[in-house]
């Protein structure tokens, strides 16, 4: 990547940048001590500017009389001499001076708000909220992780939290890709916390909490999305700079330090509520992203929440913590393998519908004994489709489905987000279109048709390279796709929670793999066969299927197959989609390296669909 030129670095301050471009250069920033220079030198001279115009301003106050002088001569006595006093030739050309500098930044795009300002207001707003009783907040974000330059998605959380106004009263419960629990704290009235791990009962500590640098270590879903612990995270509040769009505001703040290079805090306006933030941690291949995005923000009456929402769990307690002999009687204890069979039912009518494909859908079970389904999907047309869908297993008593659109989400949460702060998963990317053949590898594309001339096909040479970029593409996404489906599906239950399961939902629960393992091994079989003719011509189609690895787990292998899953999708995509005019590298795609990686995810595919 280009190192930045003053036009930009004056461009990026000022917000014009497009967001995703704003946030290549944010992370290059980290890297890079030139950069970081323009930046803070740019940065400074619009600071500068700044302090001439507070000072014009103040000037003019002097200058020029009040409403209250012209209204009330009595009470405030000016003469005419000594304001005329004041006007000598040098205070006039300072003046001068800076109505020119007014008018040319004016003419730019404004004298921008600092950094430091925009936190100071956040967070003034964000202590207001805190501090009204009588009211609980609820929220959920979404927490992504990504490693390495390529930026390879390993993780993704769903975080709930609970916390009353006013208190310290507040919960916060952390799950996993497959809807279970897998992290929780519980603060109570006197600030003690109790805090929860998989495999770990629920351990009290008295201790104070840990500053939000600390969370980094493993812990960032305890992390708050806020001004607040945004300014706590940063060395030198005032080193953060700040862009602005017509509906946020993008606070970056960069740094040379080893563990937190950069970090990026989006408000929405006008509230300047919290509603996204981008961590940068490491450098090269040890690189770690956290995203984290809100998804859902209410403010309700704290009589109408249920008080157990801030107590632990109680399937998490031990058994000597349960409740007395008579009250269990009066509500017995539902059993865990019914639960599950139910589960695997609703996963097995959603992948029908094709929900597990990138939708917004959780399967989960809770505290209270019930399996929930919630989905958030782009039209009222999937809403009821999927409700038709689900409309069998959502009579039983033990079911709770909960269906919206994105559209109805955004209103019921307007009071905190405004509409172009949507997280990027709401939007499901169903297709990628290549519509110029001004693509990477354009042309040693145009070179292969060219020198082919094969009458099976008329058509021009341009929209032959672009049929075959959109098939890689499109196999590839689909590879992708079903590679999460497995991942999901495989790590939702470890081997004792697949003991527990019946035979008929284990044998319903490996057959949702398999099908989705076969179809990995299908496009991959494909794309191999589109790729080979024109980049690999010496190379067999022929796959070799690994042995079987009877101690794999078949977590392991979901896992692994989801990483050459992505590892291929940057190939293609860099080579496919990204413009022959840019500077993004396309020499993975054509080495051998590539190729086998590809072959190794078509033969473990079919291992997974053989098993």
């Amino acid at each position: 990547m280009a190192c930045l030129d003053r036009e930009t670095a004056t461009a990026y301050l000022r917000g014009d940048l497009e967001p995703d471009e704003a946030e290549r250069w944010a992370a290059h920033l980290a890297s890079c001590e030139a950069c970081r220079q323009i930046v803070a030198d740019v940065s400074a001279l619009i600071d500068d500017v700044r302090q001439d115009l507070l000072m014009l301003d103040a000037a003019a106050q002097t200058v020029w009389p009040c409403a209250e002088d012209v209204i009330e001569p009595r009470r405030h006595q000016r003469s005419v001499t000594s304001t005329l006093a004041w006007l000598t030739p040098r205070t006039f050309a300072a003046a001068l001076a800076s109505a020119a500098v007014l008018t040319i930044v004016l003419w730019v795009r404004g004298t921008p708000v600092s950094a430091a300002e925009f936190l100071q207001r956040a967070s003034a707003a964000e202590q207001v909220t805190d501090r009204k009783a009588g009211a609980v907040l609820f929220r959920i974000v979404t927490i992504e992780e990504r490693r390495g330059v390529a930026r390879t998605l390993v993780s993704r959380r769903r975080v709930e939290t609970w916390r009353k106004t006013a208190t310290a009263l507040t919960a916060r419960r952390a799950y996993d890709e497959a809807g279970r629990l897998v992290a929780a704290e519980w603060i109570d009235d006197a600030g003690a916390r109790t805090a929860y791990t998989t495999g770990r009962p629920p351990a009290r500590s008295d201790q104070p909490p840990l500053p939000s640098r600390a969370l980094l270590r493993g812990e960032t879903w305890r992390l708050d999305l806020s001004a607040t612990a945004f300014t706590t995270l940063i060395d030198t509040p005032g080193a953060a700079r700040a862009t602005e769009t017509a509906n946020a505001v993008h606070i970056t703040y960069t740094s040379s330090s080893a563990d937190l290079t950069a970090v990026t805090l989006t408000l929405s306006k006008p509230d300047l509520h919290a509603v996204e933030e981008t961590l940068h941690l490491g450098r090269g291949d040890d690189a770690q992203e956290f995203r984290i995005a809100e998804d859902r923000a209410n403010r309700v009456a704290s009589e109408s929440v249920d008080a157990r929402v801030f107590h632990v769990d109680a399937g998490l307690e031990p058994a000597v913590a349960a409740v007395p002999a008579r009250q269990a009687a009066s509500s017995p204890r539902v059993s865990e393998t019914l639960l599950m069979g139910l589960e695997v039912e609703a996963l097995r009518l959603l992948d029908g519908a094709g929900a597990l494909l990138g939708e917004q859908v959780n399967v989960m079970r809770t505290p209270a004994g019930v399996v929930r389904v919630e989905a958030t999907v782009d039209s009222d047309a999937r809403k009821q489709e999927l409700g038709r869908v689900l409309g069998p297993l959502a009579a039983h008593e033990r079911v709770d489905v909960a269906i919206e659109t994105f559209e109805a989400a955004a209103r019921r949460n307007s009071r905190y987000r405004a509409p172009s702060s949507q997280p990027s998963q709401t939007a499901i990317v169903r297709a990628v279109e290549v519509e110029k053949d001004d693509i990477a590898v354009g042309p040693l594309l145009r070179d292969y048709f060219g020198a082919r001339g094969t009458p099976e096909s008329d058509a021009p040479v341009a929209e032959r390279v672009r049929a075959f970029a959109n098939q890689a593409v499109e196999r590839s996404r689909l590879i992708v796709q079903h590679a999460w489906a497995i991942k999901k599906l495989a790590s939702r239950y470890d081997l004792p929670a697949q003991r527990a399961l019946d035979a008929s939902s284990r044998a319903a629960w490996r057959t949702l793999i398999r099908q989705h393992a076969a179809t990995v091994a299908d496009q991959g079989s494909q794309l191999r066969q589109l790729l080979q003719p024109a980049f690999f011509p010496e190379e067999t189609l022929s796959v070799s299927s690994p042995g079987a690895a009877d101690d794999e787990p078949l977590g392991a292998a979901a896992e692994r197959l989801l990483t050459l899953a992505h590892a291929q999708d940057e190939a293609v995509r860099t080579a496919f989609v990204t413009s022959a005019s840019t500077s993004a590298t396309t020499a993975f795609l054509q080495t051998q390296p590539f190729w086998n990686a590809l072959t190794e995810l078509v033969a473990l595919a079919q291992r997974t669909a053989a098993e």
